[in-house]
């Protein structure tokens, strides 16, 4: 060989070896890192720092810092469990089959991304802050700690029982991490930017809320290296969508598809990340597993709509489109939306479709869809291959509580698609829906009059919506004026007579009426339209209970505990018929289980203490009964069983006012109870 060719020789090989290390650099294989996924919950790019953001995060501004920042990611739903079913899967929707909040649940396995990282011998362990994430909806598979309990307090307006704030999210994460040993795979979810905006004082607004999850997180970085846990550890850092906050008339999310709400932050650092490196490229929530387990040297037998991201760290374009949707204005009789995302074009294809060059025009103010057809024909063409290819939604069978939470959130929870015109664009009802939010805010509030004003005009814009309509009469309801619910959902009736929500809702009406032939009338009439509704059989398991069929009203309350063994109300209830049938022992357990997993709901206090008077034990059944007065002020029975229980222990003074009390607050149709009231009363010197 001659020198001329030993030096192209040399140099050739020299080129390769380069070429290898780049590549290596670009692509790290880590051995066995650790991994935590954060996930912020409504959290716009533009309101970090790191993002240009007025507002100061300099917690999660290091993660950027340590790694990598794109500056353009894509939620693929702007709602909270869709979103997180399709970052934990690296599925689009229309391969999760997971559209809304609570009226599905996940089953398709083994996609989930814990789902690999335990079958790889990982620890693993979510802690998430909102119900619309509880178990019940299939995302704590692969997972050995799902840390979802949130106490539920029935009938509570406040969002105490259906969601927790992100201080509680980091005391949880560092008591599993105190007991974790060799790797492990840890997802944090903070849910605080949702609405309602209510940080800890002095922090104010949507902005306080970020701040605080901000700094709940700098705890755990801090925690985390002083336990020298922030060694060979990977940090990926994402929203679950973001916030309109006005937006093209949109006040919160879900609505719409515009940048707005699908826009997200996106973060990744990981040993031997390029430090500080942002990217432009448009990326997926969907690319985030994918990411993580070729991060981790992970094998992933799965196929996926995500990609990883480590290619587009070494300048290479992220291949296939990204797919967008919201079909919540579906659940309103209105048309969905879908979307894509192809180069710099963004199409919103609905009844009126859209398409903008999101690159020149962020804020999509100039539709170019009339100006463009070849790009629409294309993008439409790829959205029917997409439909096409779509999967079942796996429809869960949401309990009342569950349909109340997701109130409680804001969210429109009827599993019952209302009737209307299909082909409703949603532009053209966002004036429609504000006021529906508003209601919901009002009601949420304990503001029932003014939600209720709101509903009578919702009504009479769209009188065919049963859902407004259903809610207008539940205002009815809650304020005694029973006729006129009744009047609202005899119209609901003849608007749409296979609508069970709409007999669930005058079940309960003829219930607090005490009219229980016509209560359980329509009981039934919903429970023949769904039988596999546990809500329909805790209404019917109530009506048993006042009617004395106490054995058909435990089985109702067993149907309900089978599907939700965590119910503390179903609980409660179980309990009160079994101690109405006379078996004690089995009510006592039953009221234990209530109060374990509620230890502020009133109910099963009383029961208890009920159970315990009759045991001879009236000493021990003060406290309880104490308690619940404390919980609930207006829990009338209470005052009685109370003046009672003093009274057998000679405490005649305590007795006297109790019992006084009870007479002047107990409700007419509790006659029988009022004469023993009486009788008692009078007995005393």
């Amino acid at each position: 060989m001659n020198f001329k060719k030993s030096i192209s020789y040399i140099l050739m090989l020299l080129a390769m070896i380069g070429i290898a290390c780049r590549k290596k650099e670009s692509n790290p294989h880590l051995i066995s890192p650790n991994v935590l996924l954060i996930t912020i919950d409504t959290l716009r790019p533009d309101h970090l720092s790191c993002y240009g953001g007025a507002n100061s995060t300099p917690h999660l501004d290091q993660i950027a810092k340590n790694g990598v920042l794109f500056e353009n990611a894509f939620s693929q739903v702007p709602l909270t469990f869709p979103s997180h079913t399709s970052i934990l899967t690296g599925l689009f929707p229309v391969h999760t089959g997971i559209h809304n909040n609570g009226l599905e649940s996940f089953t398709r396995g083994p996609f989930l991304i814990s789902e690999t990282f335990h079958q790889s011998g990982y620890k693993t362990a979510a802690v998430v802050s909102s119900f619309v994430l509880d178990r019940r909806f299939g995302l704590n598979h692969g997972f050995d700690i799902y840390e979802d309990k949130m106490e539920r307090l029935p009938g509570n307006n406040s969002n105490f029982d259906v969601e927790r704030p992100a201080n509680q999210v980091y005391d949880a994460a560092i008591r599993i991490l105190q007991n974790f040993s060799g790797k492990w795979f840890l997802w944090l979810h903070f849910y605080d930017p949702h609405t309602p905006y209510a940080p800890p004082a002095p922090l104010e607004g949507y902005d306080g809320e970020i701040t605080f999850v901000d700094q709940q997180v700098g705890k755990l970085q801090q925690w985390m290296k002083e336990k020298n846990l922030d060694k060979n550890l990977v940090i990926a850092m994402l929203a679950d969508h973001g916030e309109s906050l006005g937006e093209h008339g949109e006040e919160t999310h879900g609505f719409f598809i515009y940048n707005s709400t699908v826009k997200i932050p996106m973060m990744l650092s990981y040993p031997g990340a390029p430090a500080g490196k942002r990217l432009k490229a448009a990326v997926a929530a969907v690319d985030v597993t994918p990411t993580l387990l070729e991060l981790s040297g992970l094998q992933d037998a799965q196929q996926r709509d995500g990609q990883s991201l480590l290619s587009i760290l070494n300048g290479t374009e992220r291949k296939g489109d990204i797919y967008l949707e919201s079909r919540y204005p579906e659940l309103l009789g209105w048309n969905g939306l879908q979307g894509l995302i192809q180069s710099n074009w963004k199409l919103i294809s609905t009844t009126r479709s859209e398409l903008y060059d999101w690159q020149k025009d962020p804020q999509e103010t100039v539709n170019l869809y009339s100006q463009n057809e070849k790009m629409v024909r294309l993008l439409k063409s790829t959205l029917t291959n997409y439909t096409q290819t779509s999967v079942a939604s796996s429809k869960g069978q949401p309990d009342s509580e569950t349909l109340e939470k997701l109130k409680s959130l804001g969210y429109v929870s009827t599993t019952s698609v209302a009737k209307g015109s299909r082909t409703a664009d949603p532009k053209d009802k966002i004036t429609i829906w504000a006021l529906c939010e508003k209601s919901m805010q009002l009601k949420n509030a304990g503001k029932v009059e003014e939600a209720r004003a709101i509903l009578r005009s919702l009504v009479e814009k769209d009188p065919l919506n049963n859902f407004f309509r259903v809610s207008l009469a539940s205002g009815y309801r809650q304020a005694k004026e029973y006729p006129e619910a009744v009047e609202q959902l005899q119209i609901a009736v003849h608007n749409d007579s296979s609508d069970p929500d709409v007999y669930q809702e005058l079940a309960l009406t003829y219930k607090d009426q005490r009219n229980y032939p016509e209560a359980i009338k329509a009981a039934q009439a919903a429970l023949t339209i769904d039988p596999n509704r546990s809500e329909f059989h805790s209404v019917m398991g109530l009506l048993m209970v006042e009617t004395g069929r106490f054995e058909e009203a435990r089985q109702q309350f067993d149907f309900v505990l089978k599907g939700d063994p965590n119910n503390a109300v179903a609980w409660n209830n179980m309990g009160n018929a079994l101690r109405e049938s006379n078996q004690i022992a089995a009510a006592e357990e039953a009221y234990k289980k209530s109060i374990e997993l509620s230890p502020h709901y009133a109910y099963p206090l009383n029961g208890l203490a009920t159970i315990l008077i009759q045991k001879g034990q009236t000493r021990d059944a003060i406290p309880y009964l104490e308690k619940a007065l404390d919980l609930d002020s207006k829990y009338v029975e209470v005052y009685l069983n109370l003046a009672i229980a003093y009274h057998t222990l000679g405490e005649t003074a305590k007795a006297k006012t109790l019992y006084t009390t009870f007479l002047k607050i107990a409700p007419d149709w509790m006659d029988s109870e009022r004469k023993n009231a009486k009788l008692l009363l009078s007995q005393l010197p």
